[in-house]
């Protein structure tokens, strides 16, 4: 009967709403008989099936691990889940199956007429009446335990487990529902009921709020929004039983249905599961990041001299350990041997550019599109949130311009010079003629590899600079900053505990973020020999750097095509690592602060109009940015 009416509801109009008000329309026209006849047969479908387990857990994360729900999200997409014939999830399974995203995209106001012309108060009461209660204990009980779990708690020292709302939430929802089945409730036991719910999301939101201050993990990010979706669940049925008039109970079935129906289409996405679950995770790893990220953002016409001077000196240290990689591969060291050489040479040199203060211009994008999230917090309203990242990417784009512009002008150079000494003053050249060939044809924008290589650094890029943001997160969340500073064996040199705690406290992230880089980058070319695939790295600077050795080892061979392509090989490899690295930390960033797709087209026509209209302030600080708010950065 319901696929019936289903598929007469999407003949009359392929939109959903208009669907099924047509169908309504057409059926309230029909003689009352007809009427009466199609009302109980909706109601004896409706009848034969259970509504705990839809109403308790669809759309609400389990209880889970992350390893055993994610498999069994994965294995949904081969072996499909099965319900009871008696559940009512069956009858949405088959639903979604045969009508798609048309019924999941029936708005509330199209459930409305349907619920108010088929749904009297006594179908609610007779049917679904005992689910929905006995869904609200079984959430409360649920939430009530996850509110008070020991992890949660250690982070919220200002309540007390014995003065928890959490504690009294399960007797509150009990009291609530009995009262209403012995028909002895009023308005009074749902305002108490609300109250309750209230208190426990406002705890859970506070400690969202503050994971700048207690940090977070994968378990409490799932954790708490599992109890603020049981919660929001606990708020709607509770109206359901207790609505204040007829258009309450319509209401609030159309948006149970509603909520039902999308979570239920939604239940085996991996990707949707994915990003409820890792939410507050996400926007704490980008939020870290963009603490560190401030500082590579500049507005001012002195921040962006400075820039230019630290990434010369950027550039200069990359030219050393450029030239570094190329003596390690003259040992010819066994294939893992020289890895981790690679590897070290990277990690040290990365280390080395941030501890001294100089910029290396390829790293800044993984930490400064997430300090986006900062300015989105201070706009107010979409439009002005969206302007806020026009202007941030703006800066971030100038600031990496003229990073780009302070390393290339000192790492080639630099590694000239290097060469110069190498072959006049030690007697030993850097590169034969055919090693300098070989460096050469390696950075053709086209003729080689060089852009897909970038690519994968770009990736490399990112993944460092997520990792910054994790262990960043890790030194709040197990506070071990404090920990090294109470170790006994650091105490017995003074002030040693206080200073290494200051320096985890302050630099872990970053320097574990160039650790991994330097890694990442090192054993790229192993994982491709070892493999047999096209798998490798390309960097600006280190490109830039033995570009200049070729051109001292080989300068026959460098004629102006060659030299023409060299340079738009490694502006390409610049560009290429920029993008692909500020892209996917743009897009966890805007993804972590909710910011969807249609959103997400829409920003990118407001940079390219911003390019449009003030293209110079993209390359150079004007007089007129200095009227914008972005100075405050």
């Amino acid at each position: 009967m319901l696929s019936a009416l289903l598929e007469r509801a999407q003949q009359l109009s392929t939109l959903p709403d208009e669907g099924v008000s047509m169908l309504v329309d057409e059926l309230s026209k029909a003689s009352p008989i007809l009427q009466a006849h199609v009302r109980d047969l909706v109601r004896q479908t409706l009848s034969k099936y259970r509504y705990v387990h839809a109403f308790a857990e669809t759309g609400i994360l389990t209880d889970h691990g992350y390893s055993r729900e994610f498999m069994r999200r994965a294995t949904w997409k081969f072996l499909p889940e099965l319900f009871d014939d008696d559940d009512i999830r069956h009858v949405l399974d088959d639903a979604l199956k045969s009508y798609g995203g048309w019924l999941a995209d029936i708005s509330p106001i199209g459930w409305g007429r349907v619920v108010d012309y088929f749904v009297s108060d006594d179908d609610v009461e007779g049917i679904i009446h005992d689910d929905v209660a006995a869904a609200i204990r079984g959430l409360a009980q649920r939430a009530g335990a996850l509110g008070i779990d020991e992890e949660l708690s250690e982070k919220l020292h200002d309540v007390e487990d014995y003065d928890s709302p959490f504690l009294d939430l399960s007797e509150t929802a009990h009291f609530f529902v009995e009262s209403h089945r012995q028909h002895q409730g009023n308005k009074d036991t749902l305002i108490v009921l609300n109250a309750r719910v209230r208190e426990c999301r406002e705890i859970i939101r506070n400690f969202r709020a503050q994971k700048l201050k207690y940090g977070t993990s994968l378990r409490l990010t799932t954790l708490s929004r599992r109890v603020l979706q049981q919660l929001e669940r606990i708020e709607l049925l509770a109206h359901i039983v207790r609505p204040d008039n007829r258009d309450d109970l319509v209401l609030n079935l159309s948006l149970a249905l509603n909520t039902l129906l999308i979570a239920h289409k939604r239940h085996r996405s991996l990707r949707t599961w994915f990003w409820e679950s890792t939410d507050l995770l996400a926007f704490q790893l980008t939020e870290l990041a963009a603490k560190k990220g401030g500082k590579y953002i500049t507005a001012s016409r002195s921040g962006y001299i400075s820039f230019l001077w630290a990434a010369m000196r950027g550039g200069a240290i990359v030219a050393v350990f450029a030239v570094f990689k190329l003596l390690i591969q003259k040992l010819q060291l066994p294939l893992a041997l020289e890895a981790v050489a690679f590897s070290l040479n990277y990690a040290i040199c990365f280390v080395a550019i941030y501890l001294t203060g100089s910029i290396l211009a390829t790293k800044q994008p993984a930490v400064t599109a997430s300090a986006i999230a900062q300015r989105m917090d201070e706009a107010q309203g979409e439009d002005a949130q969206l302007q806020g990242v026009v202007d941030m990417v703006m800066l971030v784009w100038r600031s990496q311009f003229i990073s780009f512009v302070g390393n290339l002008s000192c790492a080639f150079p630099f590694a000239w010079l290097i060469a110069l000494f190498a072959e006049n003053v030690v007697g030993k050249p850097l590169a034969n003629p055919s090693k300098a060939l070989y460096l050469l044809n390696s950075i053709h924008p086209w003729a080689s590899a060089a852009l897909y290589y970038a690519a994968i650094a770009g990736v490399f890029l990112f993944i460092a600079g997520f990792l910054t943001g994790a262990v960043n997160n890790a030194v709040i969340h197990s506070r071990i900053g404090l920990r090294v500073q109470l170790a006994p064996g650091l105490n017995r040199i003074q002030g040693l505990s206080t200073r290494l705690s200051s320096f985890i406290q302050d630099h872990a992230g970053m320097v574990a973020g160039n650790i991994a880089l330097g890694f990442f980058l090192g054993c790229a070319g192993l994982v491709g020999t070892l493999f047999g695939v096209p798998f490798d790295i390309r960097h600006i600077a280190f490109s830039s750097a033995h570009f200049g050795v070729a051109v001292f080892s080989m300068p026959s061979a460098v004629t102006y095509d060659v030299a023409l392509f060299s340079m738009l090989g490694v502006a390409g490899i610049g560009f290429v690592n920029f993008l692909v690295s500020f892209g996917l930390t743009l897009l966890t960033t805007l993804r972590s602060r909710g910011v969807t797709f249609l959103r997400g087209r829409l920003l990118a026509f407001m940079v390219l109009q911003d390019v449009r209209l003030r293209p110079a302030s993209w390359l150079f600080p004007m007089e007129s940015d200095l009227e914008q708010p972005v100075e405050s950065v």
